[in-house]
């Protein structure tokens, strides 16, 4: 059996807490938004989704348009 304890290695998983501790601290936090449209928000949002289409999709060099 596999543990549960893995370590990520590409990217990072940013979330942002509902309620509850987060005693293990898998997780990248992130606060509320401050305000609409927020640069700093906007360029947490871009890191993750690069990262997530760099482990979801390794190599390819399409991307869709929707």
């Amino acid at each position: 059996m596999i543990g549960s304890n893995v370590d990520q290695v590409l990217g990072k998983m940013y979330v942002q807490q509902a309620r509850g501790d987060d005693t293990f601290k898998y997780h990248q936090h992130t606060k509320k938004p401050s305000s609409l449209m927020n640069p700093k928000d906007i360029e947490i949002r871009k890191k993750a989704n690069n990262d997530l289409q760099r482990i979801f999709y390794p190599g390819s060099t399409k991307k869709g348009s929707f």
